[in-house]
C-alpha cells in the first residue's frame, strides 16, 4: 500500500469544509475485519481561506480520541474548530472518572513510559490525569489524558512490585498548586524537566521523577543515581540542609540535559 497525497484546489475566502477522518486498508478483507476500520469521524467547519496558503487535513484516530481538524502545512497552525466524534468523547470522559495524577514528569517513547524515566526524552507534565486500565507482567496499561499508553516497570522489579511503583506515580491530590507555591526558577526547571541547585527532594521527583529503585536504594541517601536517554549516568547530591548541592557527571552533555542553568 502506498500513500498518494492528494491535493483539491479551493476558493479563498470564506468557506464551509466538510472534513472526514478514516482508516484505510490495502486489502478489503482487513476492512471488515479489523475493528479499525470503525474509527471514524467527519464534520462540517467554516472557515476563512487566504490566497496562496497550502492547508492540510489532519487528526488523529484512537480508541478514546477521534478527532479531525484543517491547519496550515507552513505553520502547523490550526484553522477553525477542530471536529470531535462526540459519542468517543463521551466514552473518553466516563473512562477517565476517577482518574489520578501524574506525580511527576513522566517521559516517554511512543506509548511506553519506562521507570527509568530517562532525561532527554519527551515527558507528560506532572499533574496530568491518569487512569489505570488494567495490570500485566510488568507493566500497567493506562489512559493518559484518554491516550493509551504503558508504564513499564523495567528496572525496579526485585525492589518493589508494579502495584507499588503505580501508588507512586500516581496521586489522588495534583501536584499543580503545589508547583505554583515554588519559585520562578524552580517553576521554569520543572517546566523544562531539569533541575537547579538547592531545590529540595519533592521538587526533584516532580521535575526528574523517581531515581530507579535498583541504582537508589533508598530517598534517603545522600545521592540519586539517574541516566539520560543517551546511555548518561549523572548523580544528584544532596547537602546536609536536605536541598540539592550538585550534580555530577562524566559527561558534560548529561549536565546540559539535567541543569537549568549549565
Amino acid at each position: 500500500m502506498f500513500f498518494v497525497k492528494v491535493e483539491r484546489p479551493v476558493l479563498a475566502g470564506k468557506r464551509r469544509l466538510k472534513l472526514v477522518g478514516r482508516y484505510a486498508f490495502a486489502a478489503p478483507i482487513d476492512a471488515l475485519f479489523r475493528s479499525a476500520s470503525d474509527y471514524r469521524v467527519e464534520g462540517e467547519l467554516d472557515v476563512e481561506l487566504r490566497p496562496n496558503v497550502l492547508y492540510r487535513v489532519n487528526g488523529v484516530l484512537q480508541e478514546y480520541r477521534q478527532e479531525v481538524w484543517l491547519e496550515e502545512v507552513e505553520s502547523g497552525n490550526r484553522v477553525g474548530a477542530v471536529i470531535v466524534n462526540e459519542d468517543v468523547d463521551r466514552a473518553r470522559k466516563k473512562a477517565m472518572e476517577g482518574a489520578a495524577y501524574a506525580c511527576c514528569n513522566l517521559r516517554y517513547s511512543d506509548d511506553w513510559i519506562s521507570d527509568a524515566n530517562p532525561a532527554g526524552l519527551p515527558f507528560i507534565p506532572a499533574g496530568t490525569r491518569i487512569a489505570i486500565r488494567e495490570y500485566g507482567r510488568n507493566r500497567i496499561h493506562v489512559l493518559v489524558d484518554g491516550y493509551p499508553m504503558t508504564i513499564g516497570h523495567d528496572y525496579g522489579r526485585k525492589q518493589e512490585s508494579k502495584e507499588q511503583y503505580a501508588a507512586k506515580l500516581l496521586s489522588t491530590v495534583s501536584p499543580s498548586d503545589a508547583i505554583g507555591g515554588f519559585s520562578l526558577t524552580v517553576q521554569k526547571a520543572i517546566r523544562a524537566g531539569k533541575v537547579v541547585r538547592g531545590m529540595t527532594r519533592d521538587q526533584v521527583i516532580i521535575s526528574l521523577g523517581y531515581p530507579r529503585t535498583d541504582m537508589t536504594s533508598s530517598l534517603d541517601a545522600s545521592a540519586w543515581k539517574y541516566a539520560t536517554a543517551d546511555g548518561y549516568e549523572y548523580e544528584l547530591v544532596w547537602g546536609v540542609d536536605g536541598l540539592l548541592d550538585d550534580v555530577r557527571a562524566a559527561e558534560a552533555e548529561a549536565l546540559k540535559v539535567v541543569l537549568l542553568d549549565y
